[in-house]
């Protein structure tokens, strides 16, 4: 008996033989196609950025100096002599005239001396006459020869002794009639009563000011000004602004000192005020000194400076679509305007700042030198 033999599995065999061979090629064919794709280039939009156009002139600005209004006529009142104060006639914020009785101060010395000193005019006087009247018939007896020539000169000498005698005691009565007068306080002009500085029954030296007072018709300011701004001229005007009336008075120049205070350097000036309703001493007012620079120069706003208060200020100008960079020196400011000058370095070479240059006000913190960029309209 015969055994017929096994057939050979060729089929499962072939078919994952096929299959990997399609894969292949299907592999090749898309490594074919992305070798064949053009690659695609990045392009990126220039910046935006604004600019403006440099200018040359002066820098202007106004300097702000503030101050307290004050009256420009005002006193501190003080008696001549000290004494306990026995009255007081008026009191905070009353109206007085000018030679209106204050106050009275209390002194027990002043009457008796003033008394004594009268009393003392009077002895000489009296003695004097007497001498006037000895001396008048001692002449008369020289004439006849009844008295020597030495009696007449030794009247004539008395007579002159007691006449300096008597102008030493005048002369102390008139002082001690004035501390006397200087007892009583007066007003020495129209005004009102801005301050008390003693109450009766206290103890006042000579000179120790009692009472403030002024004249609210006639106000002014006293401000102190730097070095740099005060070229004020005795009979300008300046502007003055008042914030608790949110005002700007005309202020006018009445006096500046030309020599600066040795503690501050400062140059104290008086600024005259105008009559506004509701403008009374004790207000803060602020006085705007103006200010000009002394030559012309370039001036850019102060956004198109890069670093400038660094060791490189520098800003970008625009030339047909691509920024250069030019290196700068910063000088004086007013509000967002700034001065510049050209470094020596620019100077020298192309890149010297120039009028009529576009410089970049907005978008240059991240240019380059050289790069393109698109300018705002």
């Amino acid at each position: 008996m015969t055994t017929s033999p096994t057939p050979t599995r060729l089929w499962p065999s072939v078919l994952q033989t096929g299959f990997q061979g399609i894969s292949a090629c299907f592999f090749c064919v898309l490594m074919l196609s992305a070798c064949s794709k053009p690659e695609t280039e990045v392009v990126h939009a220039p910046p935006v950025v604004k600019v403006v156009t440099v200018e040359q002139g002066l820098l202007q600005r106004d300097f702000r100096v503030s101050g307290v209004v004050r009256p420009v006529a005002r006193a501190q009142l003080a008696f001549q002599t000290d004494g306990v104060v026995l009255e007081r006639l008026v009191e905070l914020g009353d109206q007085v005239s000018a030679g209106q009785l204050l106050a009275v101060v209390r002194n027990p010395r002043l009457q008796p001396e003033a008394a004594a000193a009268l009393a003392t005019v009077s002895e000489i006087r009296a003695r004097r006459d007497q001498a006037q009247r000895d001396l008048k018939r001692l002449r008369q007896l020289r004439i006849d020869n009844a008295v020597g020539e030495e009696r007449v000169e030794q009247k004539e000498a008395d007579l002159r002794a007691l006449g300096a005698s008597l102008q030493r005691a005048q002369a102390q009565l008139e002082a001690l009639s004035s501390l006397v007068a200087e007892a009583s306080l007066k007003a020495p002009f129209d005004g009102e009563i801005s301050e008390i500085l003693a109450e009766p029954g206290e103890y006042v030296r000579p000179g120790q000011a009692v009472m403030v007072m002024g004249d609210p018709e006639l106000l002014e300011v006293q401000v102190q000004i730097p070095a740099a701004y005060a070229n004020l001229e005795t009979g300008a005007s300046v502007p003055v602004d008042v914030p608790l009336l949110d005002q700007t008075l005309n202020g006018q120049v009445d006096r500046i000192s030309r020599l600066g205070q040795a503690n501050t350097g400062l140059f104290p000036a008086v600024i005259t005020l105008g009559q506004r309703p509701g403008l009374r001493a004790g207000l803060r007012a602020d006085v705007l000194v103006p200010w000009q620079s002394d030559h012309e120069a370039l001036i850019v706003p102060l956004t198109a400076v890069v670093d400038p208060v660094g060791g490189q200020p520098r800003l970008y100008r625009v030339v047909n679509g691509k920024v250069q960079q030019i290196s700068v020196a910063v000088g004086e400011h007013q509000g967002h305007q700034i001065t510049v000058e050209n470094t020596a370095s620019a100077a020298s070479g192309d890149l010297a700042l120039n009028v009529g240059d576009q410089v970049v006000v907005t978008g240059h913190q991240s240019l380059t030198d050289g790069q393109t960029v698109q300018v705002l309209p």
